[in-house]
């Protein structure tokens, strides 16, 4: 069972208090880089770190380790939340400099767009030509012509499925 969250404890609970106040002032939620925010104050109150000053990259990465984040997007948001927490608090003057020196992760889970090459196209195309032209689609939408754009726009998923997400120029356009 998970211990019940009885505030910020460590060295830095109140500059992180400060911080998401001043944030939340400028109308940010907040809510997800408090939590970030309530584990790297529990590493540090679990690691005995007893004054700010004791707080250096060497204990930045390790508390970075220890949360092992699969996803780059996931490390770097948590990486750049401490950051931000730490630029805040050298701007402030609470600092003399920010300890946060890990770089981010890259990012490479983003899908890649696949290009057709002429040849893709033309075949894409001949095969959608030989769909069906429907008047009516079973979204509502009124078809005035083959729905071509529809397969190019989708990567030829299903184009009678995939017209309800077209923008409203390629359902009504002619050709």
């Amino acid at each position: 069972m998970k211990p019940r969250w009885e505030g910020f404890r460590s060295p830095i609970a109140a500059a992180i208090e400060r911080y998401l106040a001043h944030k939340r002032a400028l109308g940010c939620r907040f809510r997800t880089e408090e939590k970030a925010l309530c584990l790297l104050d529990r590493f540090l109150v679990e690691r005995g770190v007893k004054a700010i000053d004791e707080i250096g990259p060497e204990l930045i990465e390790a508390f970075l380790a220890s949360r092992p984040r699969t996803r780059p997007r996931s490390y770097n948001h948590l990486l750049c939340t401490v950051r931000r927490l730490y630029d805040w608090l050298v701007a402030q003057g609470d600092l003399p400099s920010s300890p946060v020196r890990t770089r981010p992760r890259r990012e490479t889970s983003h899908r890649i767009p696949f290009l057709f090459n002429a040849e893709q196209a033309r075949r894409l195309l001949t095969a959608a030509a030989l769909l069906p032209d429907a008047t009516t689609h079973p979204c509502g939408a009124t078809l005035t012509g083959p729905c071509l754009p529809c397969c190019t726009v989708s990567a030829c998923g299903s184009a009678r499925s995939r017209v309800c997400a077209a923008p409203t120029w390629i359902l009504t356009a002619s050709y």
